[in-house]
């Protein structure tokens, strides 16, 4: 779990620890006073004793006029922006959901959202009826960790956390296009590169994939000390692919050669220290925007030029207001870098691979049975 940075329009979006939103206009100067979104549990509805209302992942509409977005209180909230003030929403839907979310996608239509829970179900809900109850449309047999829709929502792509990538048709979803198996843990991130697929994963790999066939065409590998790639954001002005090492400093590059057939990471085009460890990070016009933690300068810019060849840090810059309105919330995400640490700890697994020293209890238990047999008294 970690904070949720969205961008859309002239709209950012940043969730904190204690249940709120904080959506900022960001036309112009952009604005230090955000519209704040905090959702309440449903009345009559029991809900666990730790939740808090915490957004546990929120999405922008294709066209920006709608906000979709989850929390621990087990509802998906829709919200369509107020004309006129790109930071300004108004509740059209609440509705309850079996499990808790990870991910949101919406159709390119707007007509639905999709949501990715950790049960392994992807559940779709209607926008254009907004109190229609959710219908369960694909399952895996472990938690699920993310999804996205690629070529114009023809296939819907979902991973696990059994090192399992699912390409679907969509609406056919019981039609599986193909598998993209080569991660040896937990697929963290995904995302649309043109009409190939990048994932990231535990394994502190980055793979390339064409999705149609399930072929892995590249790989790049994050860390050297075995570090989770929490997530990879794909900037198609640079064709490039930029990965966020989780629990470090460390910002890696790589750009994509598009020229031949069959593409592939060309080279790793920096790795970059960041002034502190990055929650999170998004699109942001044709940059990526991080949130740090660091509550003196919570956010950073990652500009890379129009070749994708120079990459230049800036704190915030045009950002400087929402970074002075983060600093007085920081007490909000105090806790986030912690709780994403254990996150990811619980997503490994334990090695159960215990053959031999179940051989050495056993091998024990007989030399034990033996001595005691010794020691019984004869009998005539």
């Amino acid at each position: 779990m970690q904070p949720v940075v969205e961008y859309s329009g002239d709209c950012l979006l940043i969730s904190t620890l204690d249940g709120s939103c904080l959506t900022y206009n960001t036309a112009g100067k952009a604005s230090a006073t955000p519209t704040i979104i905090k959702s309440q549990p449903v009345a009559g509805k029991a809900v666990d004793d730790v939740a808090k209302g915490i957004v546990l992942c929120a999405k922008f509409s294709n066209s920006g006029k709608l906000l979709a977005i989850c929390n621990d209180y087990k509802q998906i909230l829709l919200y369509e922006l107020n004309t006129g003030c790109p930071s300004d929403y108004t509740l059209i839907s609440s509705r309850s959901t079996a499990k808790k979310a990870v991910k949101l996608e919406f159709l390119q239509d707007d007509s639905e959202v999709l949501m990715a829970d950790k049960f392994g179900d992807v559940t779709s809900f209607s926008v254009l009826k907004p109190e229609k109850e959710g219908d369960v449309i694909l399952g895996h047999l472990s938690m699920l960790l993310d999804c996205i829709l690629i070529h114009d929502g023809k296939y819907l792509v979902s991973a696990d956390r059994d090192e399992k990538i699912r390409v679907t048709h969509y609406p056919n979803t019981y039609n599986i296009q193909a598998f993209c198996l080569g991660h040896t843990s937990y697929v963290t991130s995904l995302a649309a590169a043109e009409e190939w697929l990048v994932s990231a994963s535990a394994d502190s790999s980055v793979k390339l994939w064409n999705p149609v066939t399930g072929t892995m065409l590249s790989e790049v590998t994050c860390s050297s000390d075995s570090k989770v790639v929490q997530q990879v954001v794909y900037v198609p002005t640079h064709k490039c692919v930029v990965c966020l090492i989780a629990g470090s400093t460390k910002l890696v590059i790589i750009t994509i050669e598009f020229d031949k057939d069959v593409p592939k990471f060309s080279k790793v085009l920096e790795e970059r220290e960041l002034s502190a460890p990055a929650l999170s990070m998004s699109m942001y016009k044709d940059n990526i925007l991080a949130l740090l933690n660091c509550e003196n300068a919570p956010l950073q810019l990652i500009n890379i030029d129009k070749e994708g060849k120079e990459v230049e840090m800036s704190v915030a810059g045009d950002l400087e207001n929402i970074c002075k309105d983060l600093t007085s919330r920081w007490s909000a995400f105090a806790d986030a870098y912690n709780i994403q640490s254990n996150f990811f700890r619980n997503l490994t697994k334990m090695n159960m691979d215990n053959v031999e020293e179940e051989l050495a209890r056993k091998g024990k238990r007989l030399c034990t049975s033996e001595e005691s047999a010794g020691k019984l008294p004869k009998i005539n």
